[in-house]
């Protein structure tokens, strides 16, 4: 059987690199948002303004709405396995008595 190991600290700063990338897209979601708002609002206008809006809202910010939520749920995926690993640890130092 394969041993299984896992740096902890290295786990946790990829739990926080990941929700911060998150984060980060959900800016760039209110920032092109913004963006949009103003096309419509005269900066471009007519059918390509139009379109330019229509584009970041349906398609841009979503997409990117969709990654921040992948991003997060990966972040979730690593810090169950860390704190499931954690236990597992735990366990076995108990049946070895290395408490």
């Amino acid at each position: 059987m394969a041993e299984q190991r896992m740096v902890y600290e290295q786990a946790e700063e990829m739990i926080h690199e990941l929700n911060l990338a998150a984060e980060e897209l959900q800016e760039m979601i209110t920032n092109m948002q913004s963006i949009a708002q103003r096309m419509e609002g005269g900066v471009l206008l007519g059918r390509g303004g139009d379109a330019f809006s229509v584009a970041l809202r349906q398609r841009f910010c979503p997409a990117i709405e969709r990654l921040s939520e992948k991003l997060r749920q990966q972040a979730n995926y690593v810090q169950t396995e860390m704190y499931d690993m954690m236990e597992a640890e735990r366990r076995i130092s108990g049946l070895f008595g290395d408490s």
